[in-house]
């Protein structure tokens, strides 16, 4: 059975947002228990078993788009006639479907009060690959909140600023820049949006998996899964602001209250959880290479990919330099996805963004890209234009790009000696820089664009990889004369 775990995203681009938080531990939970599991933003699979979120916000016609098999995956609170998600709509979408929800009291709520007959409740747990935050990043500030800010929020804020906190709060922060705020905050806040409230899981799993101590508001009726108790330093909304300014006095209290919350996490196992709900495949053990390599992945950390970098102060997955000859069946350690071997054929995809005009040896480069993608894999580049600002103002680039610079790893693999497999090309777009976009609007033709210096800043190159066929391997056996004894000799046609 495979799955796909679709996020739905008013932006193709699929940025960063809250669901990403429940969709890593699934999606690593699903390899374990031996499952193809795959993360899609807007695009539905109809050979899947489709799994949404965010479907409240989809198009209105998303019910007739979806396979029957799909599952709702519900990460909003509906317990209360305050939150805009208990409406009609979105109920009348669930009823359609099989429901996963994460909080015990929703899924309560919509099979007694609403009807509902197929819901199922999923608790949030933990996978290793969640905790990946530095946890000797200098604290520069007391007190992060993220989330939606309402007048209840905003009064705890304003309070604990008025005690002399350093608070950092916004309203929509997600990716790398939310992640490099926990790890900057001393602790972090959270406050209930809606009374009666459950427990936020969505956003607090992330926090306690990145050994982050919270101090989280408790109400008689807040709602708190079993195991979880000693979670957060919980307190009644008037004492927030108390007990903050206690913890934010004492380091080796905000230890202890990380330690505890890490723990009691850590202990509740994503996989077993979702093994309850969809059983076991194989039996699978330990972590599972994603499909895609982001092969310099510098700033660009990508959660669905395994992320390669020369450079340790980027904390990628996996510190390597992928010019040099790769030894397939050498254990490499990762933090993420434990220990792991970079074998032939281990990737469907390889992105190498803003990368080849740093590298001198770039055959060998190429050659590893080749190795490890699997058959019908495809190579995504972006370089810097031979005639662009781009091109050489860094001063580690040694060399640019142009429209030919793809054919030795093509047409003329054989000067490589690439014999049993080689790229074919799929597209090469450029990217206009500003002085290009300017001769785009006065008409000026791409060919001319292409040798104006300047007008075009960049390449973007789709290669795929495919057997190279019985021509091609003669051709290459008699270029490089690999047919005599030793390779050498004398030779004619």
């Amino acid at each position: 059975m495979h799955f796909s775990l679709v996020k739905i995203s008013p932006q193709d681009t699929a940025p960063p947002n809250g669901f990403d938080d429940v969709i890593l531990p699934l999606s690593h939970a699903f390899r374990r228990l031996g499952f193809n599991v795959e993360t899609r933003c807007n695009a539905l699979n109809p050979a899947s078993v489709n799994i949404i979120f965010g479907a409240g916000i989809a198009p209105e016609n998303l019910g007739e788009l979806l396979p029957k098999n799909s599952v709702i995956f519900n990460l909003e609170q509906l317990t209360t006639r305050k939150t805009p998600w208990n409406n009609p709509r979105y109920i009348e979408l669930m009823r359609r479907f099989t429901v996963w929800d994460y909080s015990r009291r929703n899924a309560r709520y919509l099979r007694k009060s609403r009807g509902l007959s197929d819901v199922v409740h999923l608790r949030l747990g933990y996978v290793p690959e969640m905790t990946r935050l530095n946890p000797e990043y200098p604290q520069t500030f007391d007190v992060l909140f993220y989330g939606t800010i309402n007048e209840r929020r905003r009064k705890i804020i304003e309070d604990l600023r008025s005690a002399g906190a350093n608070v950092f709060a916004a309203a929509g922060i997600f990716g790398t820049l939310r992640d490099r705020a926990i790890a900057a905050a001393r602790l972090a806040l959270n406050v209930h949006y809606y009374i009666p409230a459950t427990l936020e899981m969505p956003r607090l799993g992330y926090l306690w998996a990145n050994n982050k101590t919270v101090v989280s508001e408790r109400k008689k009726e807040t709602e708190i899964e079993p195991g979880l108790e000693e979670s957060c330093r919980f307190c009644a909304y008037e004492d927030l602001v108390g007990e903050t300014l206690s913890l934010l006095r004492s380091a080796r209290a905000r230890e202890m209250q990380a330690r505890a919350g890490f723990a009691a996490f850590a202990a509740l196992r994503q996989e077993d959880f979702l093994e309850a709900v969809v059983g076991r495949a194989i039996h699978a053990s330990g972590p599972v290479l994603p499909g895609t390599l982001n092969a310099g992945s510098g700033k660009d950390f990508r959660q669905d990919c395994l992320n390669v970098d020369l450079n340790p102060a980027m904390n990628p997955d996996l510190v390597l330099d992928l010019s040099l000859p790769l030894e397939g069946e050498r254990e490499h350690s990762t933090l993420r996805f434990g220990d792991i071997r970079l074998r032939p054929g281990a990737f469907k995809r390889v992105i190498a963004i803003d990368l080849l005009e740093h590298i001198r040896d770039l055959p060998t480069l190429m050659r590893n890209f080749l190795d490890l993608l699997t058959d019908g894999g495809e190579l995504e580049i972006v370089v810097p234009y031979e005639l662009s600002v781009s091109a050489w103002q860094d001063p580690t680039h040694v060399r640019a790009f142009n429209e030919r610079s793809w054919i030795y790893y093509c047409e003329w693999a054989w000067y490589l000696g690439w014999r049993e497999a080689r790229f074919s090309t799929q597209s090469v777009t450029f990217a206009p820089g500003a002085f290009g976009k300017s001769l785009e609007e006065r008409g000026v033709p791409g060919e001319e664009m292409l040798r104006t210096p300047r007008a075009v800043d960049s390449m973007r190159v789709i290669l795929r990889k495919r057997a190279a066929t019985l021509e091609e391997q003669l051709e290459c056996d008699v270029r490089q004369r690999s047919f005599y004894k030793g390779a050498v000799g004398e030779w004619s046609l």
